[in-house]
């Protein structure tokens, strides 16, 4: 494996992976400093581009940022093709994630909750018929095709989903989408998991608390949670990693009743805007961490058998 790291991400990403790359010896280069002037910032780098910079870099290793490129199990079966380490999971872990059905299927399978609603993409008329059924319950529905993380609409009557599915058409044809129960009244809770490929520990949970009209600020663990529901939490998190099986950091989504229900939403292969809570409550460096599993490290190299028991009191 070559040390030299293409980071295809820019600001403070790019900083802290680079900051992590350098504490283990390994040299970085960001894809920045290799752009046209011309391109724009923020822009997703396009994973051609990505491919090409690594090769004139001479990189043996690539890490895809937060954006897009670290869904994209296309572009990491290219990576493997061009003898590129990538930062995260496998392909064939990202299509899972990626594809809604899957990713519900699996979770069904190892019993981790979802929310009501078919496994499979239906048509239009499906989706109407299932509205019906739910008697006065609104429903939730994606898009089928592009697969990824394309717009989720609450719809609530049968006039509102004919609205929706004319502004669709008119974007593009969209034939099936996924729709499932729309769960009301809910808490975001996340949570954060770490896997070598064989074993799964888990950094506890975290959640967002909002202000008014700004972006959401983050609190771990989650306030008020029960000792026995974080228990039934985080090991179906883990679980669900295990099953994959699930190499690298990962964010899991799930949605919390005031009954204490939970339901699982999406998997991301990324950190999301909360981690450094995290980081703060586990004493570890998500960034680095990433890094080391690339590299090889096992659970135990990283000092976290401890984080394979779900029941993990919370630090003093």
């Amino acid at each position: 494996m070559g040390r030299t790291l293409l980071i295809a991400d820019e600001g403070e990403t790019a900083v802290r992976i680079a900051r992590a790359a350098a504490e283990l010896g390994w040299r970085s280069l960001a894809l920045r400093e290799m752009l046209d002037e011309r391109t724009p910032h923020g822009a997703c780098p396009d994973a051609g581009l990505v491919l090409e910079a690594a090769a004139r870099a001479d990189a043996g290793l690539v890490h895809p940022g937060r954006g897009a490129l670290s869904l994209d199990a296309r572009f990491a079966r290219r990576c493997a093709r061009a003898d590129l380490t990538l930062i995260g999971p496998p392909p064939d872990v990202l299509e899972t994630i990626t594809d809604r059905g899957r990713m519900r299927a699996l979770a069904g399978a190892v019993g981790v909750p979802v929310p009501p609603g078919p496994a499979d993409p239906v048509s239009w008329e499906e989706a109407e018929a299932f509205l019906a059924s739910l008697r006065g319950q609104a429903v939730l529905l994606r898009p089928a095709s592009p697969p990824g993380r394309t717009g989720a609409c609450v719809v609530e009557d049968p006039a509102g989903l004919r609205r929706l599915r004319a502004r669709w058409a008119a974007s593009g044809t969209v034939r099936d989408v996924y729709v499932e129960e729309f769960v009301e009244r809910t808490a975001r809770v996340e949570v954060q998991t770490v896997g070598d490929g064989r074993l799964v520990a888990h950094l506890w949970e975290r959640q967002p608390l909002r202000r008014g009209s700004d972006a959401p600020r983050w609190q771990a663990p989650a306030a008020g949670l029960p000792a026995p529901t974080r228990f039934l939490l985080l090991d179906a998190a883990m679980r669900l990693a295990g099953a994959m099986p699930y190499r690298g950091v990962s964010t899991m989504t799930f949605l919390l009743t005031p009954t204490r229900r939970f339901f699982l939403t999406r998997v991301d292969p990324h950190l999301h805007s909360g981690h450094s809570v995290t980081e703060r409550l586990a004493g570890l460096d998500l960034f680095a961490t990433q890094l080391r599993l690339a590299r090889g490290d096992t659970i135990r190299d990283l000092g976290l058998e401890e984080h394979l028991r779900p029941s993990l009191p919370l630090p003093g």
